[in-house]
């Protein structure tokens, strides 16, 4: 698991020289957990478009008031 940490910590910006050698876990965290929220906002972003995915088709009857477009038409 350690070297999975290593590679991991390297991919995503880590640096390899001394003066930043105690902090580099600490930036690798801090960058996983932007990482992570990043990776959740697209999957909730990408799940509202799958749900709402064709949703004009099933609203068969109903009507659908525009009043920007009636404003933008005079």
């Amino acid at each position: 698991m350690k070297k999975v940490w290593e590679v991991w910590k390297y991919a995503i910006g880590s640096f390899s020289d001394d003066k930043t050698a105690p902090y580099d876990n600490y930036v690798a965290g801090i960058r996983t957990i932007i990482f992570v929220s990043y990776m959740v906002t697209n999957a909730f972003i990408v799940s509202g478009v799958i749900r709402h995915w064709n949703d004009n088709e099933r609203k068969v009857g109903r009507v659908a008031y525009c009043t920007s477009l009636e404003n933008w038409r005079g």
